[in-house]
């Protein structure tokens, strides 16, 4: 089990980064479940067309892009734990708190992961790995 987390998060890192021409600022929706009730949001943000990745940010459109972050050093054997997925232990290690949720496509809802951060801002947590992940081992 833990292998197979690992290699997914492996082959995430391999994938190749999306152009900017693929990457739009949208209003969209995301929901969520806090203190066992489900919440729904209307949201303005930046949509990866080829990624189907999610991204927050505060001049969005200006600024849909916020791959040029620090990149966060990491080695294989700090992401195994028995209680908590790898890809949350990434979030944190970003200065985030993983969140579980769902974003509304139009016509259906996507299931994901973000990694919210202080200033208000999220991103995808999937994007979070292939744009600043940086394997040390």
């Amino acid at each position: 089990m833990k292998y197979s987390l690992l290699l997914l998060i492996f082959l995430f890192s391999l994938t190749s980064k999306s152009s900017d021409e693929t990457i739009d600022c949208i209003d969209g929706k995301i929901r969520y479940i806090e203190n066992k009730k489900q919440i729904v949001i209307n949201d303005r943000y930046c949509f990866d067309s080829i990624l189907k990745t999610i991204t927050s940010t505060k001049k969005c459109p200006k600024n849909c892009l916020v791959d040029k972050l620090t990149p966060i050093l990491v080695k294989h054997s700090e992401l195994y734990s028995e209680v908590d997925s790898p890809l949350f232990k990434i979030c944190r290690l970003a200065d985030g708190v993983p969140q579980a949720i769902e974003y509304w496509t139009k016509t259906h809802w996507i299931s994901t992961s973000r990694c919210l951060y202080i200033d208000g801002t999220y991103q995808d947590i999937n994007r979070l790995v292939t744009s600043r992940v940086k394997y040390v081992d």
